[in-house]
């Protein structure tokens, strides 16, 4: 019961879930269904081998495409990064960005299964609003295993993945860097022309993927 609670804690800011029934949904990150279509942003294992390397190249190409052609205009994008990171040396990278907004932070545990997102919110650091979210659910949290659970996953998880928002030059910039390992941005023009022509809603959720493969 205590586990299952530990993984389904959810909040403004701060929401757990294990991911291994997303990454089988399809051969493709982009899911068309009835009620509207689905783009799991950043996913790459879930396309067939063969095509992981093309996908990868694609998407690269149109941030870099972007970069040139629209440097000003203002995209949301995924990073992540080919090693876990601490919240110190992820604000650092945030730093030499420049002007951009930190919208969620991905943590996991490495070699162990399961993930945290914090949805960043208000003027704090990165490291700030990790703090803030693990004192203030551990403060909250009544059982006292449950407090050393989340003291644990407090202690020992490292960041993975971020989302920010910021202008096309500046996600073509990020991913020259060598930190990190694949940005994709929540721009399929092709998901998006299926959703009109078939009159549904598109939705985006950001997948980012471990650098020890744990789901």
């Amino acid at each position: 019961m205590k586990k299952w609670k530990l993984a389904t804690i959810a909040g403004t800011l701060l929401i757990s879930f294990t991911l291994g029934s997303m990454a089988v949904l399809a051969d493709t990150n982009v899911v068309t269904e009835q009620d509207g279509v689905k783009v799991f942003v950043g996913a790459v294992s879930q396309n067939h081998a063969f095509t992981r390397n093309s996908f990868i190249d694609g998407r690269t190409e149109f941030i870099m495409e972007n970069g040139a052609e629209n440097p000003q205009t203002q995209e949301t994008a995924l990073i992540t990064f080919n090693q876990y990171m601490t919240t110190e040396a992820v604000d650092s990278f945030v730093d030499t960005l420049g002007n951009c907004e930190v919208k969620q932070i991905f943590l996991g545990i490495p070699n162990v299964d399961g993930r945290t997102i914090i949805g960043k919110a208000g003027t704090g650091t990165v490291s700030e609003r990790v703090a803030e979210n693990f004192d203030g659910m551990i403060e909250e949290e009544q059982d006292d295993d449950m407090k050393q659970e989340l003291l644990n996953y407090k202690n020992n998880s490292q960041i993975f993945a971020i989302t920010i928002e910021t202008t096309n030059a500046t996600i073509a910039e990020a991913t020259q860097r060598d930190i990190v390992d694949f940005v994709d941005v929540y721009n399929y023009p092709n998901a998006e022309q299926t959703a009109q022509r078939k009159n549904v809603p598109i939705s985006y959720v950001a997948v980012p993927e471990k650098p020890d493969n744990s789901n």
